[in-house]
């Protein structure tokens, strides 16, 4: 699902935002993996020496859709041109069915193929202060998606499996490759004196991204952690059962209870359910998130539309885009939560939202407005006012198109309705 074409797009950055890749070579044999158990690989762009925002960190995941079954998991880790989010090796990159870069161990941020610019790689990445006010000199990490699960796999045991006529085994790790990623850049890289770190992830990195939002507070304990999922809110639907149930798979098969909300968690197994059934979808995580939220999504998403709705027409969409909105006030946006805020276009796009200013061709139109301003001067701003404790009123940084569907304005580079 989601297997995403990973695009090659320009940028209004004025100098190389070179990146440098790490292996995580993990001794422990239980622990970081791929799934086809290679190491995992993250690529980090260190700030300039003595600059003064030196311990802030950006953090992205990749996103790129799950793998649902023991079959998909397995075409996924040794598929010739799927294995880009199921393995490390760099004839993944260099034979994935996109137009990008070869592997290089410096690569440009434009040039890595999980990026190429804010499409997929989300606004805290890109070295521009004129289009990422917030992060533009900070340390910055893209976490490299290999295993399906949104980083929460936590199962010991490698499973055997056939591809091709060849017995291999699969591994369901994510989490752990997370806690080493962690582990490496707080003893190695400076991390470990972090005072500031902001979360992104699109698509199943944007899941990934509220899942994970309080465990960077725990492992990071001098830092102000915030998070900025972008068009990861898949909403449950009646209508659409298989949704919550491919992720109920994946929290079983991935052993994913560590790997999910600790708060979500423990209140579900107070209440007699699983955390598969309580504590995947957006919906019921996002009350339990102790770090300021800032949803990023449009309403008229087409990839939540195919996952968690059988919408078709332009009335059921609208009608979807009502629940997701209701959905989104009630579990990121109630007056107790004055900490979050949110950016939900009438965009009829996937990811992208960071993108104005950045991208040019068929991806233009993504530049947009809500309110008079745009998203990444809406995230700093919601951002400033979270690290200085600061805020107004449950509104203050929510910024909402309201239009129906079809929007034909919403990404046109005007200010939305």
């Amino acid at each position: 699902m989601l297997l995403l074409c990973l695009l090659l797009l320009s940028s209004a950055a004025a100098k190389p935002n070179l990146f440098h890749s790490i292996l995580l070579n993990d001794p422990d044999p239980l622990g970081a993996r791929c799934l086809d158990g290679t190491p995992p690989r993250i690529w980090l762009h260190l700030a300039e020496p003595g600059s003064p925002n030196a311990t802030k960190w950006a953090w992205h995941f990749q996103g790129g859709g799950w793998c649902e079954s023991e079959e998909s998991c397995t075409q996924r880790a040794f598929g010739r041109t799927t294995c880009m989010l199921g393995s490390s090796r760099e004839e993944c990159f260099n034979d994935n069915g996109c137009n990008v870069e070869a592997f290089q161990p410096v690569m440009d941020v434009l040039d890595l193929p999980a990026v190429n610019g804010a499409r997929w790689g989300g606004g805290l990445l890109n070295n521009s202060a004129a289009t990422n006010p917030v992060s533009h000199d900070w340390n910055k990490v893209l976490m490299m998606y290999c295993d399906g699960g949104s980083y929460s796999g936590n199962n010991a045991t490698a499973v055997p499996v056939v591809f091709n006529g060849t017995e291999r085994v699969i591994h369901y790790r994510g989490f752990r490759n997370l806690n080493f990623a962690l582990e490496v850049l707080a003893k190695e890289h400076g991390m470990a004196e972090a005072t500031d770190v902001l979360i992104s992830g699109d698509s199943a990195g944007g899941l990934a991204s509220y899942w994970h939002a309080d465990r960077f507070a725990a492992a990071l304990p001098k830092a102000f952690v915030a998070t900025v999922p972008d068009s990861g809110f898949f909403i449950g639907d009646a209508t659409k059962p298989a949704w919550p149930a491919a992720l109920k798979w994946i929290a079983s098969a991935m052993n994913s209870t560590a790997g999910l909300d600790a708060s979500c968690v423990a209140a579900a197994t107070a209440s007699g359910k699983t955390p598969g059934e309580a504590c995947t979808l957006p919906e019921d995580v996002a009350p339990h998130i102790e770090v300021p939220l800032f949803t990023m999504n449009s309403k008229f998403d087409p990839a939540m539309i195919s996952i968690s709705s059988m919408a078709k027409s332009a009335s059921d969409i609208n009608a979807l885009a009502s629940r997701f909105v209701a959905k989104v006030n009630s579990a990121v946006l109630s007056p107790a939560q004055k900490k979050n805020g949110a950016w939900i276009t009438g965009c009829e796009e996937h990811c992208g939202q960071w993108s104005q200013g950045q991208m040019a061709g068929s991806n233009s139109d993504f530049n947009t407005t809500i309110d008079g301003t745009t998203a990444p001067f809406a995230v700093a701003a919601w951002y400033a006012a979270n690290r200085k404790h600061a805020q107004s009123g449950p509104s203050e940084f929510v910024h909402m198109a309201t239009a129906k569907y079809p929007c034909e304005n919403c990404c046109a580079g005007g200010d939305g309705p």
